[in-house]
């Protein structure tokens, strides 16, 4: 991924972001599937947990938990919100 913006793969545990976009190499299909599953520009999402060693992280949007692994999550672009 070329891409400066800030993704939900950056994000530690218990911080929150709200999603601004998709990185431009982002298929359709993988882009309507995270949009139905609520990871949708302007959508607040936090990270529950940050396992280590790359293992999926664990995050919250809306009422729901989802894992993501980095290759997927790294497509989702945000902008931090302040604590």
């Amino acid at each position: 991924m070329i891409n400066s913006a800030p993704s939900l793969w950056q994000m530690s545990r218990g911080k929150s972001c709200v999603v601004t976009g998709f990185d431009e190499s982002i298929r359709a299909n993988i882009r309507m599937r995270l949009e139905e599953l609520g990871f949708h520009k302007g959508a607040v999402v936090t990270c529950s947990t940050s396992p280590s060693l790359g293992a999926p992280k664990l995050y919250q949007v809306a009422n729901s938990v989802y894992s993501l692994e980095q290759p997927i999550a790294e497509l989702v672009q945000i902008q931090s919100l302040q604590a």
